[in-house]
């Protein structure tokens, strides 16, 4: 896991939904990692993202954080994960399952903390019989704990 980490990390981000598209709405993610989670340099992930268009989305996956080597605590944190859409009145993704593949940008702080910057893409994989996906662009905070 990134240095220092201990068992699990507790991550607050606002982003913009659908940055690419036509839908678009801020929203809030809370996240959660296990640390470490699974066997390997793998780490398991949970969360849920909820925007002002009352849209939800719950998802469970796994992480992989890589050191970028550079003495200011760079890490990068590429993810994939799996979960379940609610539409409220937000934009129409084409299925209940959903699965989300990211990145995010984070740096350390003093005192423990992190602060970061994510995209990540929201698709059904043509599951359902339409699939326009959206992005998620954002910044974060998260808190070792």
């Amino acid at each position: 896991g990134e240095a220092s980490d201990p068992v699990s990390a507790l991550t607050v981000g606002f982003g913009y939904f659908d940055v690419a598209g036509s839908d678009q709405s801020v929203a809030m993610d809370l996240g959660w990692r296990m640390l470490p989670g699974l066997p390997g340099p793998l780490e398991a992930h949970a969360g849920a993202t909820f925007d002002i268009a009352g849209s939800a989305y719950g998802y469970a996956g796994v992480v992989l954080p890589m050191s970028l080597g550079s003495a200011d605590g760079w890490t990068l944190l590429p993810s994939v994960a799996a979960g379940l859409w609610h539409r409220g009145n937000g934009k129409q993704l084409g299925s209940r399952l959903e699965f989300r593949s990211g990145l995010e940008l984070r740096r350390s702080l003093p005192g423990g903390s992190r602060v970061g910057l994510y995209l990540y893409h929201l698709s059904n994989a043509s599951l359902g019989e339409r699939n326009p996906g959206a992005e998620v662009l954002g910044v974060s905070w998260t808190r070792p704990s």
